[in-house]
């Protein structure tokens, strides 16, 4: 039906007469919507807060228990400090205060903070006004040597958006001040000769990856001083790790030993590059480069046997007498500078001269990973320990910088049942077979992945061998220099950390 021109004034009219009686009602809305709308906002933003600060205040207290649990002036004879309660006291407020408070309360200075050495945090009641409380209660169990500690803390949080009593009738703020608590158990055990005498001994090995791609850096592969080759990274991490070895009194009955591969690896006391596997046509091995390193052509099962047999020895009739050495044309540049000895033994001179031997190592050639561990395997017996000991710990620690771009030998060991060869070990599992012998210590293989490549497909698929080989407890990523040095400190059986008195978490 058409409108008439009347119809449409008339329309139009009572519709602005709709909007003009409605102004009001809608203003209404919107004030209680922002209302509410500000309240929820202040609660995300309080809420979030109130976690964060928990977080830090927890963190802050765990290391003020470790601290107290270490020191535990309470029991410590003779006594060191006039009044160890106090002390201890001060020290948990001043290292717990330095996590929560510098990042939430910066108007407010640590001397405007209320303390009451009386006051335990079960009896702190939130006002208006920053205050926390502290406690805590160490005792020794008996004749163990072992020390538990309890440290709790509670401290009152003022609200960073109070929105008043009404909202909070509407459960749109939170308290003027919420009191935030935490609790935590400590133990320390304490060191005694018996204890001192269980330390094992290590022997370690570092196997460290020589190929041409160790020379480029970690961002874009060009090298300058901001961003230095990830060889240089490895020689100034084995150098600091080193230093923190000797530094501990209780590693001098420790041992370290060096290898080097590429393209193939460098066999001790020698200038020879060997390819360490027995293969089903040596004939063709020997004639030709690409089937060296042809997997199909690799006796895995007598390369096993072989391992079963090794004996330290790297002389013209030791286990590698035979071996497929690789030729003049191919040979890479890298030289690992042998300790006449091999070891190295954990004293200043031979530290000094371990770390100015890694500092001399150049790189070059292709990737071939297990010829290194093979290696490394025999040479854990050079020089053996003259009497039987039962605490000796075995360790070999590996670290490339990507898979082996040159052959599939290493998949296979690692993994021959992942790669349709039916066999139940692996190389992994033979190596660690053999490194038992004559102890009761586990041995360990570990491999650190530096600056893998997350995108190559050959990576990813040798990271899941590396696994099957080595354990999730034994893989370790590195991406830069500070987790280079965690991962290798974590491979050194202790090496790096062992001491008189050991505080930890419950």
């Amino acid at each position: 039906m058409k409108l008439s021109k009347k119809q449409r004034v008339q329309g139009v009219m009572l519709f602005k007469a709709f909007l003009t009686e409605t102004q009001g009602v809608y203003a209404i809305m919107m004030v209680l919507l922002s209302f509410f709308l500000i309240g929820f906002i202040a609660l995300v933003v309080d809420g979030s807060g109130i976690l964060h600060d928990r977080t830090r205040f927890t963190q802050g207290l765990e290391q003020a228990g470790l601290f107290i649990t270490a020191e535990n002036n309470k029991n410590r004879k003779p006594a060191v400090h006039s009044n160890p309660e106090k002390r201890d006291y001060e020290v948990m407020k001043t290292i717990t205060r330095s996590y929560y408070l510098p990042a939430s309360y910066t108007k407010l200075s640590d001397s405007q903070i209320p303390t009451d050495f009386k006051l335990k945090p079960n009896q702190l009641h939130c006002a208006d006004s920053l205050q926390d409380a502290y406690a805590f209660n160490c005792q020794e169990i008996g004749k163990t040597g072992k020390t538990t500690c309890t440290v709790s803390g509670a401290f009152c949080r003022p609200s960073w958006l109070y929105l008043g009593s009404d909202a909070q009738k509407w459960a749109l703020s939170f308290d003027r001040t919420t009191k935030i608590a935490k609790s935590l158990n400590f133990g320390k055990r304490k060191g005694n000769k018996e204890e001192e005498n269980d330390i094992p001994t290590i022997d370690m090995i570092f196997v460290i990856d020589l190929s041409s791609s160790m020379g480029r850096s970690l961002t874009d592969g060009n090298v300058d001083d901001d961003n230095p080759a990830k060889l240089t990274l490895v020689k100034n991490t084995l150098k600091k790790l080193t230093d923190m070895m000797l530094a501990n009194k209780d590693n001098k009955q420790h041992r370290i030993g060096l290898i080097g591969f590429s393209t193939a690896a460098q066999l001790p006391f020698s200038d020879k590059y060997i390819f360490p596997y027995k293969y089903y046509n040596e004939r063709e091995a020997r004639r030709d480069y690409y089937r060296a390193i042809d997997s199909e052509n690799v006796d895995i099962e007598e390369t096993f046997e072989m391992i079963e047999n090794f004996n330290g020895s790297f002389l013209d009739d030791g286990p590698f007498k035979d071996s497929v050495t690789l030729s003049e044309n191919r040979v890479p540049r890298f030289k690992i500078p042998y300790h006449k000895e091999f070891w190295y033994q954990m004293n200043p001179k031979d530290i000094k001269q371990l770390q100015k031997d890694v500092a001399s190592v150049e790189e070059q050639g292709e990737t071939l990973s297990s010829s290194g561990l093979i290696l490394a395997a025999n040479a854990m017996f050079i020089q053996p320990r003259t009497e039987k000991n039962k605490k000796l710990k075995r360790i070999i620690t590996i670290l490339s910088d990507g898979s082996d771009n040159n052959s599939e030998i290493t998949p296979w060991l690692l993994n021959p049942e992942g790669h349709n060869k039916y066999i139940e070990n692996n190389l992994c599992g033979v190596i660690k077979k053999k490194l038992k012998e004559s102890t009761k210590e586990k041995p360990e293989i570990n491999f650190i992945a530096f600056n893998y490549d997350k995108n190559d497909q050959r990576a990813i698929k040798q990271k899941e061998d590396w696994l099957k080989c080595v354990g999730d407890k034994h893989y370790f990523t590195a991406d830069n220099a500070d987790q280079l040095l965690k991962a290798f400190i974590k491979t050194t059986g202790g090496a790096v950390g062992f001491t008189d008195e050991v505080g930890f978490m419950e």
